[in-house]
């Protein structure tokens, strides 16, 4: 068969009518055996490979006939075949019902994985040798594909989101399906990675809303629970609180721990917003409701619920400034006249997270501007200064520079937001000026703009400019009028970094 495509093509004169009956034959016969192929009635091997010699061939065939029995035209029949067979053979998912009852996503999930192994184990022996079986790989792989792209338009609880989520990062190329060790050689070409990881993206972002919304959900269900109601507090017994505590977090490390099957990418972004939930949570019910009763059961009530806001804040912020910090200290080691990736990072951080409650938000970003401007002042003042001045020649402008992007960065996030870039300006003054009664007016000035700002921090911040001691004395002493905080009134960010 193969050979008389070849032969056909040299054809010509009285055997031209014969050539066309011929090709016409073959056409038939090659589209009947693959069609029975794809469809499950498998011919003989030989046949199948015949007939897909036959197809490769008629790629190369050069004849002046277009029709669709010409040679040239057998593989894109071939394509066309296998597009219908995946429709058919390829289970649907149940929409109407997949929305609404997590087992028969499941049950679904699970027969697609059997139907297309099957599928492609029983095809490999006959087509793996030729293209045609890459052919066969990526339009199923569309065809999957397609059908969770329609699964993700359902309306999904957080855990079937996982689920489907689940499948396809840790089954679908594995060993239990593409990565099977049957086929796992052959598949890699026909797998089109793009429409892979743009599905996994789409994916995660509506798990991450799914999550979002269950997380709020859960949290408010805990609220109109009998137990820890407010209406049923008994004065003194501090059971309620403790219990409110125990469900929150069960709450939380619920959802986190189940993003962590999926990867450790997803977990960090879960983590964020059931944090940023939590602040917008006791934000808008908990210290609200409580605050307007003013007994001294209810204070107390208010302090508890304002100390796990505290520990929710902390936890919305810990990891992007774990990083900060190694990234801060990275970039004055190197004084890397680029802008500060770190600020950037910390903004990215920031726009995953929800804006359900644009108060809680607020507050988020507006801490963690006074933290990024204290972290930097700190990682500035621990730098070397010497090494520093041989890539910035002004570290006092390069400080401002800073100062001034750091606002316009964190603007963008809230722009209402506090300026909190006042000390890293008036430090980028003191840096810039070499006169010590022009030192002395700037730091007047910083004790004005910045009262938080204790003796001890100026006293470094000098001593690191390379003034001495003496000198140090003398500004300070110019400044009395101005009474910095004593010792024992240090802010308490200052005292997680004095010790320079």
């Amino acid at each position: 068969m193969a050979q008389e495509v070849l032969c056909s093509e040299t054809a010509g004169g009285v055997c031209a009518e014969s050539t066309s009956q011929n090709l016409k034959e073959m056409y038939q016969e090659v589209c009947s055996i693959m069609n029975n192929a794809l469809l499950g009635e498998s011919p003989s091997v030989e046949e199948m490979r015949l007939a897909s010699q036959a197809i490769v061939l008629g790629q190369k065939y050069c004849g002046v006939c277009q029709e669709e029995w010409s040679p040239q035209n057998w593989f894109t029949k071939f394509t066309q075949l296998v597009e219908q067979a995946g429709t058919q053979k390829i289970p649907q998912p149940p929409l109407e019902r997949t929305g609404s009852e997590y087992h028969v996503l499941s049950e679904y999930l699970q027969l697609v994985q059997e139907t297309v192994l099957e599928e492609l184990k029983r095809l490999s022996p006959s087509l793996r040798e030729t293209p045609l079986f890459d052919c066969v790989v990526e339009n199923f792989h569309r065809c999957i594909f397609a059908q969770l792209d329609q699964v993700l338009q359902c309306t999904l609880t957080a855990d079937q989101t996982y689920l489907v989520l689940n499948w396809v990062a840790h089954v679908y190329l594995s060993k239990e399906l593409m990565g099977h060790p049957d086929i796992k050689d052959n598949c890699s070409n026909g797998l089109d990675m793009l429409v892979f990881s743009d599905w996994l993206q789409r994916a995660e972002n509506k798990l991450l809303t799914a999550v979002q919304e269950a997380v709020l959900e859960r949290l408010c269900s805990i609220l109109r629970s009998e137990e820890i109601y407010w209406g049923v507090y008994i004065p003194g017994d501090e059971e309620n609180f403790i219990k409110l505590h125990v469900d929150v977090i069960q709450v939380l490390q619920g959802c986190i721990k189940q993003a962590g099957k999926t990867s450790e990418r997803l977990k960090v972004k879960v983590q964020a917003i059931c944090y940023q939930e939590l602040l917008v949570f006791l934000e808008k019910t908990y210290v609200h409701t409580i605050a307007s009763n003013r007994n001294d059961d209810s204070i107390k009530a208010v302090h508890s619920l304002k100390s796990i806001e505290a520990q929710s804040l902390e936890l919305v912020l810990r990891e992007p400034f774990f990083k900060a910090e190694a990234s801060l200290k990275e970039y004055f080691k190197k004084g890397n006249r680029t802008k500060l990736d770190v600020i950037e990072e910390i903004s990215a951080h920031f726009s995953t997270l929800p804006k359900t409650n644009q108060e809680a938000h607020k507050i988020a970003v507006d801490t963690a501007y006074e933290r990024l401007t204290s972290l930097y002042l700190k990682c500035l003042l621990q730098s070397n200064k010497s090494e520093l001045e041989r890539s910035w020649s002004d570290v006092g402008s390069e400080v401002t520079e800073n100062a001034k992007y750091l606002h316009k960065m964190f603007s963008c996030l809230n722009p209402e937001v506090k300026k909190r870039n006042q000390a890293l300006l008036n430090v980028g003054k003191v840096l810039k000026s070499n006169d010590i009664n022009a030192q002395k007016i700037t730091v007047a000035e910083m004790r004005i703009d910045c009262p938080d700002m204790s003796q001890e921090q100026v006293r470094i911040l000098l001593r690191w400019k390379g003034l001495s001691r003496s000198q140090v004395r003398e500004v300070l002493d110019a400044c009395g009028e101005y009474t910095f905080d004593p010792p024992n009134n240090k802010p308490r960010w200052y005292r997680q970094w004095y010790r320079c």
